[in-house]
């Protein structure tokens, strides 16, 4: 089975490409393909197997320099490897990079692009020879390793053939997809039983009583910079982990490229924004990517939960939308609301032997 490269997504068949992806997919389809090549500090290039049906894999070099930290190993493994944690071991994370992430560039749901091929057993040939392909792309590139770092759990064709192909492997986060059902949100508030009703229908009427009203609006030029502010008001609040002007450029990079597909959710105080959260639609999915608040204005209002849970199942009723994406972080929250909670594996091979065998020593220390 021979790979197809391309090295500029212009030259990719978007139709066919898409195609190839199955459930939770966004971030390798095509339209994201273009926001992440326009946004790489190196050029990315994407794969897929000439037999018919086809299967794809995008590749994304990344430099410790990165500004796409979740996305780089050495960031992963020093959060979730204890030896990698400081000191010898924060070392050894920094000597996989240069690395090749493989799948679509997003911390969450990174895999194989397989949903043409009918078996396991094809799906499981063609996810062998994509990889393959990418680790000899890897080394010709002088990269120091290759990885693909958001495995869901349930992945079984990825997880086996990384397994097979010798990486070494470590569970991290867990990413969160909530199922869209019943007609108004009264139907969801009831599905979240007793205890999760009463809490529900508390956080509600605390946000009516406040004056908070939500709304979602495409993502117009207009909104570019209050969604800036209150996101900048995030990450500082955080510890600062991203990059405020690079994430600047890939928020507008979004808007430019993906048009009505990126909404904007609102949560307003009279004529004051609240909070927003950056909300991109795929086929009957949504994807809450980023969010941002106005403290002095939600203290001690449930405006997160208003926002990005209630307003988006809400507008996810309405307009058929079959499941809403949270990626990953603030777990027990999102449990409590009703979302499924998928582990997150990451499988990483070092290029170099001897680097290779000392990181696996690293993730079995941790075990």
């Amino acid at each position: 089975m021979r790979v197809d490269e391309r090295e500029v997504v212009d030259k990719v068949n978007a139709e066919q490409w898409d195609s190839t992806l199955g459930l939770h997919s966004f971030y390798a389809s095509f339209g994201w393909l273009e926001v992440a090549e326009r946004t790489a500090d190196i050029p990315p290039f994407y794969l897929a197997t000439e037999t018919e049906p086809t299967a794809t894999l995008p590749c994304y070099p990344l430099s410790m320099e990165s500004p796409f930290p979740f996305c780089r190993i050495e960031f992963l493994a020093r959060r979730f490897v204890p030896v990698c944690a400081d000191g010898d071991g924060a070392e050894l994370a920094a000597r996989l990079m240069p690395t090749l992430f493989l799948g679509g560039r997003n911390p969450a749901h990174t895999g194989f692009g397989t949903a043409l091929l009918d078996t396991p057993a094809e799906r499981e040939t063609a996810a062998h020879v994509l990889a393959g392909y990418a680790e000899r792309a890897a080394a010709e590139r002088g990269l120091n390793s290759v990885g693909m770092l958001y495995v869901d759990e349930d992945d079984e064709v990825a997880r086996r053939v990384l397994a097979e192909r010798g990486y070494a492997s470590f569970s991290h986060h867990e990413a969160s997809v909530l199922k869209v059902t019943g007609d108004d949100l009264e139907d969801y508030i009831r599905s979240r039983g007793r205890y999760g009703t009463k809490v529900v229908r508390q956080e509600i009427k605390r946000l009516d009583r406040a004056g908070v009203r939500f709304e979602m609006r495409p993502f117009g030029p207009e909104l570019r910079d209050e969604v800036d502010r209150l996101e900048v008001n995030l990450n500082r609040k955080y510890g600062g982990t991203f990059d405020d002007d690079a994430v600047r450029r890939l928020r507008e990079m979004i808007g430019d490229l993906l048009g009505e597909r990126v909404l904007i959710g609102l949560a307003l105080v009279g004529d004051r924004a609240a909070g927003s959260v950056l909300v991109l639609r795929w086929r009957d999915e949504l994807y809450a990517r980023t969010a941002g608040f106005d403290y002095e204005l939600t203290d001690g209002l449930p405006v997160y939960f208003g926002l990005v849970f209630y307003n988006l199942i809400e507008y996810g009723q309405r307009t058929g939308v079959r499941a809403i994406h949270y990626a990953t972080g603030t777990e027990d929250a999102k449990r409590r609301r009703g979302c499924r909670m998928v582990r997150q594996h990451a499988y990483v091979k070092g290029l170099d032997r001897e680097l290779h065998k000392d990181f696996q020593a690293a993730v079995m220390a941790g075990w």
